[in-house]
């Protein structure tokens, strides 16, 4: 049986055109837009995108925390809602 040839064998310019691509997202007035990154930008940014990746995080968890504490706090409860 012969083996089977590497894709990268058969077509010209394979490195320059397979990646890695690097692209940066973010929202501007509720839309998603993003710019691609050259592999030296992306070496460049990676701090700024990782602190960004964390600060998400933690603003989330943030949140989340809050929400569970106006939920349990009595005096939010809707006079409405059945117990």
């Amino acid at each position: 049986m012969k083996e089977p040839t590497p894709v990268a064998h058969l077509h010209q310019g394979y490195d320059a055109t397979h990646g890695p691509y690097f692209h940066w997202t973010r929202k501007i007035r509720q839309k998603t837009v993003g710019r691609w990154l050259s592999a030296e930008q992306r070496e460049d940014y990676a701090v700024w995108v990782d602190n960004d990746r964390r600060m998400r995080e933690l603003l989330g968890r943030l949140e989340a925390l809050g929400i569970a504490k106006l939920e349990a706090d009595e005096r939010s409860r809707s006079p409405h809602a059945s117990s």
